[in-house]
């Protein structure tokens, strides 16, 4: 999706066709219109990620200090957070972004973000 001045429009893409292990396929956004240096505009990429992310990892209870529930955690070191995001991974791109993380009772979920909002439902 292309957003400029408040307008979305649909932008088209395609993947690279030379897979590389380590790095997965580049895609290429074609924007649908022309923007100039200066111009603010957003590139919303909507993705998913799956059980083979090299940077999403699993504790057994047992792992655990409680021995009572199992704990998901990332680790986006080296290239790994491709696997979770598609973005580029340097550190002169900056990225701002938004997550919606629901969890069943008595999990909890912490990240390294601004925490803005925080609804505790009933069980």
């Amino acid at each position: 999706m292309f957003e400029k001045d408040g307008k979305q429009t649909e932008a088209t893409f395609k993947f690279h066709n030379d897979l590389n292990q380590n790095l997965g396929n580049a895609i290429y956004i074609t924007l649908p219109e022309a923007v100039e240096e200066g111009d603010e505009f957003k590139v919303i990429v909507v993705y998913e990620t799956n059980e083979k992310s090299m940077a999403i990892n699993w504790l057994t209870p047992s792992q655990t200090a409680g021995k009572k529930l199992p704990y998901l955690f990332t680790q986006c070191e080296s290239i790994a957070c491709r696997s979770v995001a598609p973005m580029q991974d340097t550190p002169a791109v900056k990225i701002t972004y938004d997550a919606t993380v629901t969890v069943d009772t008595p999990f909890v979920v912490k990240m390294s973000a601004n925490e803005t909002y925080v609804e505790h439902r009933p069980d």
